[in-house]
């Protein structure tokens, strides 16, 4: 669930994402979110989200969801159960 100001503006579904513009333009966060439920999720730096943007870029299309990280940086990026983060339920993730 994603609040601005306290209110509820919306929710990510499983495959969304959130947080975009702050990895693009290094600002700060304008939202909080919170879990709905009990959750595990990747997070991923500033530098490998750019690199993810200038691949698409440069072969003129998205990877979108279905494309894994590491298939656009090497098996050596694939995340392991140490990358992952663990939420539960009305944790605050951002």
């Amino acid at each position: 669930m994603v609040y601005v100001n306290g209110d509820l503006v919306t929710n990510i579904s499983e495959g969304g994402s959130f947080g975009e513009l702050a990895l693009i333009y290094g600002t700060p966060r304008a939202a909080t979110v919170k879990a709905k439920t009990d959750l595990k999720l990747w997070g991923i730096d500033r530098d490998s989200y750019r690199r993810i943007l200038m691949h698409d870029y440069l072969h003129g299309a998205s990877c979108g969801p279905e494309v894994p990280l590491w298939v656009l940086f090497g098996t050596e990026c694939k995340p392991g159960p140490a990358d992952l983060n663990e939420f539960r339920c009305w944790d605050t993730i951002l």
